[in-house]
């Protein structure tokens, strides 16, 4: 029944290359079907997919695969093909290198045979697009039916065939194509198949076959990539950088990036390192095998896919320069060495400076005179180590560190800040003084306190009772730092009597110092104002200033009084002024004012045993709040 002419099929192949050309992936179906084993449905081609598959039907629209193999089939005169025993169908090929002759058949090396159901029908070879993208493929062909001559159709009716795209439509064929010949382009979307269906008259037994040469071609697409690492422009201090970027993952682009660092800024001469690094999905990273030298370099990566298309990224030029002088942070916590070690890193160029020069300020930053100077030693891998001598008082301060080079180009590191503390903070107490009195009825402790960061910002006044600071105390409160001083007040009452107070404040490392405890006595003074009297033509008024020894009482006081008066007859009437006059009264003092009354005052007052006066005073401490006070009193007559 097949009846397959050597001579025939060999007119009608199109000749077709064996191999892909740089740029054009290739699929040729006889070299691409499996005939070994156990065979393939979807088939094997020569870049590792399964592009091709075997398939049967009535119509284009209801295609299912050949669902059978063998590397002999009897049905197909012993080629090795993919059938269907029910219909008959089947797609085959010769691989024994030589014509295969099965009663009257003959099938000819490398070719393939197709045979569509014995009812009639179609048989189809299928090709499924590999790429990521719709792409345009250019597919070429040639079909032969057994007993036919040169040229199709001899058969009536004849065999027919066609090309049918992914959207199921046949594709026409490009113009000039000879009979028994197809060549068309088709355009597969994505992951779409496209078919060559055969169909042959099943009333014409020397038809029911067909010979198929075919071939699809399309054009390589050059992979794209780029190096976002180091950004073109920048600068590095790194002699081994690392560099990275996107590479291409489409169908046949290779796993590998090549990477070419050239020196100076364009690609040009031979590169002074290339590597080669495995592409991880849609990304590389690479980095160099040896230390680049101070200098501007180019950067480019390659990307190659299997049909031979070379993908560039655009260059990349970048700076390798001097590795800047560090110096290691002291940490934020105080030091509780007062020599501390300051270490970093310096460059180990020829050039540069086997030594570092370390500077040290008082203060947060490097400004002023410096406290010390030190020298280090650069060692060979850059570090370097400067030993604080002599010793740093407690407090905070400013480490730079500084390297040149035989250029006259000095290196700076960025200043490190940090804080000494070795000792407890020292807090003094001013008020109430040793051995002093102090008021009833405002007690005020105020000194002198430490203010380094690291020292507490609040001291505790501890008050006990006796002559000595022991025992339980009668309680603490606390004072808030302001610059150097600080001051808190008792909030409660306390009985006359002798009391002893010590002020303590804290650091973050847990040193409390404490000042000298005094002892002093709480005492009840008198009012500030005492009995105002009079006797003949004078005032006396009794003054007393409730301050500290050592402070001082000063300002006005006024007497004036409640009633009315007319002290000249006929004129007008009113408050009569008793004193008026300026005070000066030393801490812990009571003074007695007097002053001479004017004769038509002291007249109007000497008539009266008692006259009832509103005294206002108002004095200003030398230290601590103004004092002003207003209340009546009798002036009484002598």
């Amino acid at each position: 029944m097949l009846g397959f002419l050597a001579g025939a099929l060999a007119a009608l192949a199109l000749a077709l290359p064996s191999s892909a050309f740089a740029g054009t992936y290739t699929w040729n179906l006889a070299s691409n079907f499996t005939a070994t084993g156990s065979g393939s449905n979807p088939d094997h081609d020569q870049y590792g997919g399964t592009p091709w598959t075997y398939e049967e039907g009535a119509t284009t629209s209801a295609l299912t695969r050949l669902p059978t193999f063998a590397s002999d089939d009897t049905g197909a005169g012993g080629l090795a093909a993919w059938f269907d025993n029910g219909t008959g169908a089947f797609v085959g090929v010769n691989d024994t290198g030589s014509s295969i002759t099965a009663g009257t058949d003959t099938f000819p090396p490398s070719q393939i045979a197709v045979a569509p159901e014995s009812s009639g029908g179609l048989v189809a070879v299928g090709w499924t697009s590999p790429f990521s993208e719709t792409q345009t493929v250019a597919v070429n062909g040639a079909v032969s039916a057994d007993g036919a001559a040169a040229v199709m159709p001899p058969c009536t009716p004849s065999t027919t065939w066609s090309v049918v795209g992914a959207n199921g439509a046949s594709l026409p064929p490009e113009s000039g194509t000879t009979p028994g010949s197809f060549s068309t382009a088709a355009t597969v979307p994505a992951g779409a198949t496209i078919y060559v269906e055969v169909s042959t008259p099943s009333t014409d037994s020397a038809c029911d076959a067909t010979g198929l040469s075919l071939q699809i071609t399309a054009p390589g697409i050059t992979p794209t990539l780029s190096v976002t690492q180091p950004s073109s422009g920048s600068s590095t201090t790194v002699s081994e950088p690392t560099f990275s970027g996107a590479a291409s993952s489409d169908f046949g682009d290779s796993g590998e990036v090549t990477l070419r660092v050239y020196s100076g800024g364009a690609v040009s001469g031979s590169p002074v390192q290339t590597v080669v690094v495995p592409r991880s999905g849609q990304a590389w990273s690479a980095t160099l095998s040896s230390p680049l030298a101070l200098g501007t370099y180019t950067a480019q990566a390659e990307q190659d896919d299997i049909v031979g298309d070379q993908g560039f990224s655009t260059p990349v030029t970048f700076g390798v320069g001097r590795p800047p002088i560090t110096l290691n942070p002291l940490g934020s916590t105080p030091l509780s060495t007062a020599t501390p070690a300051l270490t970093g890193m310096a460059g180990t160029e020829s050039s540069d400076s086997p030594s570092v020069t370390v500077t040290i300020y008082a203060g947060t930053g490097a400004t002023g005179s410096p406290v010390r100077t030190l020298t280090a030693a650069v060692g060979p891998s850059g570090l370097f180590s400067a030993a604080v001598t002599p010793a740093l008082a407690d407090g905070t301060y400013t480490a730079q560190a500084t390297q040149g080079d035989a250029a006259g180009s000095v290196g700076v590191s960025s200043n490190v800040t940090f804080s000494i503390d070795t000792k407890a903070p020292h807090v003094t107490l001013s008020h109430p003084g040793k051995g002093t009195k102090a008021d009833l009825l405002q007690l005020v402790f105020n000194g002198v306190a430490a203010n380094n960061s690291f020292d507490s910002n609040v001291v505790t006044v501890t008050l006990y009772k006796g002559a000595k600071a022991t025992g339980t105390p009668l309680g603490s409160v606390t004072g808030q730092v302001t610059g150097t001083t600080w001051s808190a007040s008792w909030p409660g009452k306390l009985r006359p009597a002798t009391y002893t107070v010590q002020a303590s404040q804290a650091d973050v490392l847990g040193h409390v110092g404490r000042s000298v405890a005094h002892t002093f006595r709480l005492v009840s003074l008198p009012p500030v104002i005492g009995v105002a009297t009079f006797k003949g033509g004078r005032v006396s008024l009794t003054v007393a200033c409730n301050e500290p020894l050592g402070d001082t009482c000063s300002g006005t006081l006024l007497a004036v009084t409640v009633g009315s008066f007319q002290p000249l007859p006929g004129g007008p009437i009113g408050p009569l002024t008793v004193m008026f006059a300026f005070v000066r009264v030393k801490g812990g003092q009571v003074t007695t004012i007097r002053r001479t009354l004017l004769p038509r005052v002291a007249a109007v007052l000497g008539r009266h045993a008692s006259v009832a006066v509103t005294i206002t005073a108002n004095l200003h401490p030398l230290h601590g709040k103004a004092i002003r006070l207003t209340q009546r009193e009798g002036l009484r007559r002598l």
